[in-house]
C-alpha cells in the first residue's frame, strides 16, 4: 500500500492504517530501535509507542515522508527510552554514536533553547543537503539510524577505515559549518 493510502485510512481513522503501516515500515523502525537499544523486547515497545504515536497525530499532522516520520518517532521514542530508563551505559552503540556528536551538540534543556534547537536543526540539514548523497547517506546512518562503522562499510562496500574517516572529516566539516553560523558549541 501507497503512504497516500495509508495517510487516507489514518484520516478516516480506520485501524487498517496501522496495520498497513506496521506491513510498510514495521522491520526498518524495528532496526532503527534495537540500533538504539540493543534489545528486542524494548525495540518492539518503542515501534509500537511509535505507531501509537503517529495513530494520535495523524490527523492534523500530514507527514509528506510517512516512512521518515514513522522512523523520526521510533528513533525519538527509543532515545527517550534509554534516558528514562537509564540505561545510557559506557561501550554501548547509541553511547559511542552519540558521543562522536557530543562536540557539536550541547545538552541544554531551557525553554529559551527551543529558538536555538530548531535553527540548529535547520543548519545541520542545510549541512546536510550541500553534501554528496554518498556523505550525507553516510552520516544519517551513523548518526540517525545508529549504525555501526562495520555496518556502513558493508552497505557501502568500503573499509572499516574508509568510513570512518569520512565520519571524522564530516564532524570537522560540521563544526566548522556552524561555527560559521555562530552555533558555538
Amino acid at each position: 500500500m501507497k503512504d497516500k493510502q495509508i495517510l487516507a485510512l489514518f484520516f478516516k481513522r480506520d485501524e487498517r492504517a496501522l496495520a498497513a503501516a506496521q506491513e510498510a515500515y514495521g522491520s526498518y523502525c524495528m532496526k532503527l530501535a534495537l540500533n538504539v537499544l540493543e534489545n528486542r523486547q524494548d525495540a518492539e515497545e518503542c515501534v509500537n509507542d511509535a505507531f501509537h504515536k503517529a495513530w494520535n497525530a495523524i490527523p492534523p499532522a500530514e507527514p509528506k515522508d510517512l516512512g521518515a516520520y514513522l522512523a523520526r518517532l521510533t528513533r525519538n521514542t527509543a532515545l527517550d527510552r534509554r534516558r528514562t530508563d537509564g540505561r545510557i551505559k559506557r561501550g554501548g552503540r547509541a553511547e559511542a554514536v552519540l558521543s562522536e556528536l557530543s562536540e557539536l551538540v550541547s545538552g541544554a534543556e531551557g525553554p529559551e533553547d527551543a529558538a536555538i534547537e530548531r535553527d540548529l536543526k535547520d543548519a545541520i540539514e542545510a549541512f546536510l543537503m550541500a553534501q554528496p548523497e554518498r556523505k550525507r547517506r553516510v552520516f544519517i546512518a551513523r548518526y540517525f539510524r545508529h549504525a555501526s562503522v562495520e555496518e556502513i562499510s558493508k552497505q557501502t562496500g568500503r573499509s572499516v577505515s574508509s568510513v570512518k574517516t569520512e565520519l571524522y572529516r564530516l564532524r570537522i566539516e560540521l563544526k566548522k559549518y556552524l561555527d560559521e553560523r555562530e552555533f558555538f558549541i
